[in-house]
């Protein structure tokens, strides 16, 4: 069982989204789910790491196409929070000093 909890939880930070929350409801289900799943599966809880900088400048491409330096004046590149399927960042629209958080 431990083995299979191990790949399943680097899979699910891997690819975050919907499946975090399926691993965090699983592994409150401690009566539910044999103790090496549930003890695998607890940290993604509160143990989630941040997603890159890099990753974070990619996805604002994508999405907004067009490169962070063209939409905001100003972008901390250290989340203000993070949770399972998304974090926050401060920034300033460009052309605007109006604060945001992205």
């Amino acid at each position: 069982h431990r083995h299979n909890a191990k790949l399943t939880y680097q899979h699910i930070l891997k690819y975050r989204g919907f499946l975090t929350k399926v691993g965090q409801a699983a592994s409150v289900k401690a009566g539910d789910l044999p103790t090496p799943w549930v003890e695998e599966l607890c940290g993604l809880q509160d143990e989630l790491p941040v997603s890159s900088y890099r990753e974070i400048r990619r996805t604002i491409r994508a999405d907004l196409g067009r490169k962070i330096e063209q939409v905001f004046e100003y972008f901390a590149e250290q989340p203000i929070a993070s949770a399972s399927v998304a974090q926050a960042h401060v920034a300033r629209l460009s052309g605007s000093r109006q604060k945001v958080c992205v």
